[in-house]
């Protein structure tokens, strides 16, 4: 049989990872202005960025590849950002919340189960 500090501590232990995921969820709503200057950084310079260049040194930019203007390039990939941004929050969210729940289910029953041992 688990004795009573054992279980104690288990509340503990499961509160505080509770408190900690309350503490750390909705990562892009802490860091908006981060997740803005990211994204206008990166539809400004993605359009630009040069890969590695193939076996004869040619190198060629998505501007050069898709021969559209970098205005367009630019608008498109601020497009796909913001709805990766959007998708990442929303998965996050959701799973944050599941965990969130199966912890408080596990103290829940750690509560019960201290209980049930203090009626013994």
């Amino acid at each position: 049989m688990i004795s009573k500090e054992v279980k104690e501590k288990a509340i503990l232990s499961t509160q505080y990872k509770i408190d900690k995921l309350k503490r750390e969820t909705g990562i892009f709503k802490r860091n908006k202005w981060k997740t803005i200057g990211f994204g206008v950084l990166i539809s400004i310079l993605g359009p630009l960025y040069n890969s590695e260049s193939d076996p004869l040194g040619r190198s060629r930019n998505a501007l050069e590849v898709s021969e559209t203007s970098h205005l367009k390039l630019t608008i498109i990939t601020a497009i796909f950002y913001f709805v990766f941004v959007v998708i990442a929050h929303y998965v996050w969210k959701k799973n944050d919340e599941r965990r969130l729940n199966a912890l408080e289910k596990k103290k829940a029953q750690l509560e019960l189960e201290m209980e049930l041992f203090h009626s013994e």
